[in-house]
């Protein structure tokens, strides 16, 4: 009987729902925050045990409480535990996007109904210009929805169930806290003690993650609290969720993502946090605005999260960010892309910045739009040539004769010719020739 052995692989056990491992670190899981290409910057999606910081410091939009509503939509949809925190969690829960087809009702479209949706719209779409360009790739500035499992399509026009809340509510899967309650004397303190009871709880249930939401962290709302308890809470909460089966996601008010609030903000922000992304909108500026018509405003990576491992998959990985080996080689250069980011009338998606058609200008132009101001048109009269003669007065001047000068020599002596140079040789014999 033969000693060796066929050596077998080890039975991996099967992630989650709504989980993967990260890039890297097979042993770690990670979660998506609802938006693929946020996910991508991330390098993948956030893994458990970090926390992502959203700083919004536009003071005219929401797009911090928009991710937010992205984060608590893709808890829901796979089923995991919901930590929410906000002046009014009850109204942030309920204005979350759904699946496409949902529109305050009852009826719940899974991931398929979305899938067959986009396969009907993308049905007959074929190249009208030239049969040749039909293998070719289309130009794209954002990533794809892979993973329907992962990560799924939401659609702003919908909004979710009132009865789907109201069943993760009685099944303690959607956790409420509010801090601007009367008996909460101190906010940060009482959602640290909120967070562990919760933490706690999470061990004895179920794998599902737990996905903690603050939004709006330090508004009026949470009364008076300066930027060293800020630092000191963001410091806390790392430390508190760190290897545990949950992840946070923190957005900040305006007036507090805004860089010129303490010294050196931004970057203590991004120091205390695991991840930290600026979404700085740009539609109220006189001069981005015209610049990029198309793009509601631009985006810039702080720090992303690096699980057990020195550099952060963020750079290996990531597509939009383009600082991998790949994308420099191929000529693109070692630099970061710049990123912006468009809200439609279905999603939300960051793209890499790119001028539009004519530096600018939506589109090209044969005629002038409705609201340029045209002058009338005046025809043109053809003018005959009317000659006219000049009369010029004839001036005569009389001008005295010149005076020999008296240094000038005569002129009356004859001019002496010099005589003719001659050119003689001279031979053995006496003969002379001369020229």
């Amino acid at each position: 009987m033969s000693s060796f052995k066929r050596r077998v692989q080890a039975q991996q056990s099967i992630p989650t729902k709504g989980t993967q491992p990260v890039i890297g670190a097979p042993s770690l899981l990670q979660i998506s925050t609802g938006v693929p290409s946020i996910d991508d910057l991330l390098g993948g999606g956030l893994p458990l045990g970090h926390v992502l910081l959203i700083l919004a410091p536009d003071h005219n939009s929401a797009w911090g409480e928009l991710i937010s509503r992205y984060f608590i939509a893709q808890g829901l949809s796979s089923e995991h535990r919901l930590l929410v925190c906000d002046s009014q969690p009850d109204r942030l829960v309920s204005g979350c996007m759904w699946y496409p087809g949902t529109k305050n009702n009852n009826v719940m479209h899974g991931p398929e109904d979305s899938r067959d949706e986009a396969n009907a719209e993308t049905t007959g779409d074929k190249v009208k210009i030239a049969w040749r360009y039909e293998q070719m790739k289309q130009f794209k500035t954002t990533v794809d929805d892979k993973n329907e499992d992962y990560c799924h399509s939401f659609d702003l026009a919908s909004t979710i169930p009132a009865t789907y809340i109201e069943d993760g509510i009685s099944k303690g899967q959607i956790i409420y806290y509010n801090p601007g309650l009367k008996g909460n004397s101190d906010p940060l303190d009482g959602l640290i003690t909120k967070l562990v009871s919760c933490l706690g709880a999470s061990q004895s249930h179920e794998k599902s993650p737990l996905r903690i939401c603050i939004n709006n962290l330090g508004s009026f709302a949470w009364g008076g609290i300066q930027s060293h308890l800020i630092c000191r809470f963001l410091l806390r909460l790392r430390t508190i969720v760190r290897n545990t089966n949950s992840c946070a996601l923190i957005t900040l008010p305006p007036h507090l993502s805004d860089a010129n609030y303490a010294p050196h903000w931004v970057s203590k922000l991004g120091h205390l946090s695991d991840g930290c992304l600026t979404l700085q909108g740009i539609t109220s500026d006189p001069v981005l605005a015209p610049t990029f018509p198309s793009y509601s405003g631009l985006l810039k990576v702080h720090a992303t999260p690096s699980a057990q491992t020195l550099l952060d998959p963020s750079r290996r990985f990531s597509q939009l960010r383009g600082l991998n080996s790949t994308n420099s080689a191929t000529g693109t250069g070692g630099g970061e892309n710049n990123l912006a980011f468009k809200c439609m009338r279905k999603r939300l998606v960051v793209e890499t910045l790119h001028l539009d058609v004519e530096g600018g200008v939506g589109e090209r132009r044969t005629t002038p739009a409705a609201s340029a101001v045209v002058d009338p048109i005046v025809p043109h009269v053809a003018h005959e040539e009317v000659k006219r003669e000049t009369q010029l007065a004839r001036i005569m001047i009389d001008t005295p004769p010149e005076r020999p000068s008296e240094t000038a020599p005569k002129t009356d002596e004859p001019v002496q010719k010099k005589a003719r140079k001659k050119v003689a040789f001279r031979t053995a014999e006496s003969d002379l020739y001369d020229f």
